[in-house]
């Protein structure tokens, strides 16, 4: 975008801790402490009867796609996180890198312009040569192997800017070689000094808009312009960090993707250098938009990600309803789950992000009503995963308050890695939604339940493998907690029982 505190404060960061539910809203229960695949040890399952009428769902022995891993960004929050006590910046990077934590599989570091004539200091992020407060998170991710991380530009610095600032202005036409020059410098710096690689590179983000309330960075790059940024970026990163591959372009909806991304990705020797095609979806797709970015890849063979979204206002049924409002619930994490189903499925995304990993705009005051962050209203945005308060260190709070979002999001980053293949799930019952991964002879099943009351059925899954190796679910009480794992019917299916208003992640071996 370039757009629940706990009732039992957390306190002190504990090294060996489980953080995964350690500040979770209301009375939510934490998970234990696994591996990303799995949570329990492979045991023989029971074997019950199969009940009468027992839907059964079939999951497809034939791979749909590959998946290249769920993530969030680091814009802006690290520039106030810098102000933390370090043991919250650890726990932070707990929270979001460790497998006791969501484990994101990406991680998208901005590469800041520097900031001129951006209004909230906030969102004013150093060059990469003086940004120790974004370097602190890209560091952390790096230490814990996230396997995928990607560089971003909002601005360019401005000394490639058509009006000198890291915002409201265009990239100068003329300088794309100069730009890719000083991008693959950042990239091989990172590398050789600091020992991070980058694996992706996007040289810029929303280039239809240039922000020019200045209300963060930004910066226009007109589509005729963006194969040479492309094509000039690709070469530079060939020549001085062959590590990294660009991605592009990050545009804001689908609806512009569809006309836009033909026009620079048809431009000769271009497609060539992009390694996914980057999209975002603030337009709040329905299916029809979604059906428009499958043949962008097949035209180019490029896959597509979905790598920024953000702030549904959960104004039901409004097509698109980006606005103010903060909802840590249940809600929320269902739009999350239902919008990666779609993405996926849908759109053929082979990659999903979510905007902003934290966000300090919780829309009240946590000093005041410490219960306030288990709540919703209509001041906030629900533009994090994580929430903080910005005067928290000058407060005396410096608690990390979750959401649901960000539980529900770590039901998939926990469990469905880079690597890992969708299968089709047919034969759901109503109200239930699933998604089946496998990895080897590894498979994952992440089902959810929307509506108030339980739902149970059978899934059949190819090659009939022997064991439940794991069960976590989040709902209104719990935060990736553990779950009854599923006995197995006389039928050769597993018997899936979903709470209500609950997400289930199931691991068989």
């Amino acid at each position: 975008m370039s757009g629940g505190r706990s009732v039992n404060v957390c306190v002190a960061l504990v090294v060996s801790v489980v953080l995964a539910g350690a500040c979770s809203s209301s009375s939510s229960h934490a998970a234990k402490p696994g591996a990303p695949t799995s949570t329990r040890v492979a045991s023989p399952a029971p074997t019950v009867a199969t009940p009468a009428g027992l839907t059964v769902a079939r999951v497809s022995p034939v791979a749909a796609q590959t998946i290249r891993g769920f993530g969030a960004s680091g814009a802006w929050w690290p520039i106030d996180l810098a102000k933390f006590p370090e043991r919250v910046q650890q726990q932070v990077a707990q929270m979001l890198f460790s497998p006791v934590g969501i484990a994101l599989s990406g991680y998208r570091y901005n590469i800041g312009g520097g900031g001129r004539g951006v209004k909230p200091p906030d969102r004013a992020p150093s060059e990469p040569a003086g940004d120790s407060a974004g370097l602190t998170f890209l560091r952390d991710a790096s230490d814990a192997h996230v396997p995928v991380l990607t560089g971003f530009v909002n601005s360019a610095p401005p000394q490639f800017t058509t009006n000198g600032k890291a915002c409201g202005g265009n990239l100068k036409p003329g300088l794309e070689s100069a730009y890719a020059s000083y991008l693959a410098g950042v990239v091989r710096t990172l590398h050789d000094r600091d020992h991070i690689t980058l694996r992706y590179v996007s040289p810029m983000n929303e280039p239809d808009n240039s922000f020019a309330d200045c209300g963060q960075e930004g910066m226009q790059v007109p589509v005729p312009q963006r194969a040479a940024v492309v094509q000039a970026l690709g070469k530079a990163l060939a020549r001085d960090a062959p590590y990294a591959k660009v991605i592009a372009d990050e545009t804001t909806a689908d609806a512009i993707l569809s006309t836009e991304a033909p026009e620079w990705l048809a431009v000769p020797g271009t497609a060539h250098y992009v390694a996914a095609v980057a999209h975002h979806t603030y337009d709040f797709p329905t299916d029809a938009l979604r059906k428009l970015v499958p043949p962008i890849a097949a035209r180019f063979g490029t896959p597509t990600w979905m790598t920024e979204i953000c702030c549904y206002k959960g104004s039901g049924g409004v097509a698109s309803s980006f606005g103010a409002q903060y909802d840590p619930t249940m809600t929320q994490g269902f739009w999350l789950a239902d919008q990666i189903e779609a993405d996926l499925t849908v759109a053929g995304d082979s990659a999903w992000y979510w905007w902003t990993a934290l966000s300090p705009v919780l829309g009240c005051d946590p000093k005041a009503d410490p219960a306030c962050p288990t709540r919703v209203n209509t001041k906030g945005f629900n533009d994090g995963l994580l929430y903080y308060d910005q005067h928290g260190p000058a407060d005396g709070v410096t608690s990390i308050f979750t959401t649901k979002r960000f539980f529900v999001l770590g039901q998939f980053s926990r469990y469905v890695r880079p690597g890992a293949v969708r299968h089709a799930v047919t034969g759901l019952p109503g109200g239930v939604h699933a998604m089946a991964f496998s990895s080897g002879t590894q498979w994952t099943l992440v089902a959810w339940n929307e509506s108030a009351s339980s739902a149970s059925f059978g899934v059949g899954l190819p090659g009939r493998p022997g064991a439940v190796t794991g069960a976590v679910v989040t709902d209104p009480a719990h935060g990736l907690a553990p779950a009854p794992l599923p006995p197995r019917t006389d039928t050769g299916a597993w018997l899936v029982r979903l709470p209500p208003t609950s997400v289930v992640t199931y691991t068989f071996g």
